[in-house]
């Protein structure tokens, strides 16, 4: 509803409020709006993670693999050192992990690879 005049003394004025809908979360069967859901659900993330990192001073290192098996990253500072500090950091600290098991080795080989081409080549480890 466009209006570019005020309304009237007296008149009654209808305000609309547009409400989000709910969507149920359940695996996207049309391949053409999972990819798109993916491209903007992924941006959006790498927002959030981005605001995070400057409101709060955390460091935070996202890796996402896409359907395709593309890898997408995004690190508060340079991603070589965020997984060095990890690696570094002590057991003690009662980090849970998840079994070797659950994670596919696939996806444990790209982003072995990934991490080798950040030490040679040192780039931006943004992606995108």
């Amino acid at each position: 509803m466009h209006c570019n005049r005020l309304p009237r003394k007296g008149s009654l004025i209808f305000l609309v409020k547009m409400v989000r809908q709910k969507i149920q979360i359940k695996k996207i069967d049309n391949i053409t709006a999972r990819q798109v859901t993916f491209s903007k659900r992924r941006r959006g993330l790498f927002k959030k993670a981005q605001e995070l990192s400057t409101l709060c001073d955390a460091e935070i290192a996202l890796i996402v693999f896409s359907a395709t098996g593309k890898l997408f990253e995004y690190s508060s500072s340079r991603l070589r050192q965020l997984f060095k500090d990890i690696l570094d950091y002590d057991q003690e600290n009662d980090v849970e992990q998840a079994p070797v098991d659950e994670v596919p080795t696939e996806k444990v080989t790209i982003t072995k690879e990934a991490i080798a081409n950040l030490e040679i080549g040192d780039q931006d480890p943004i992606q995108e």
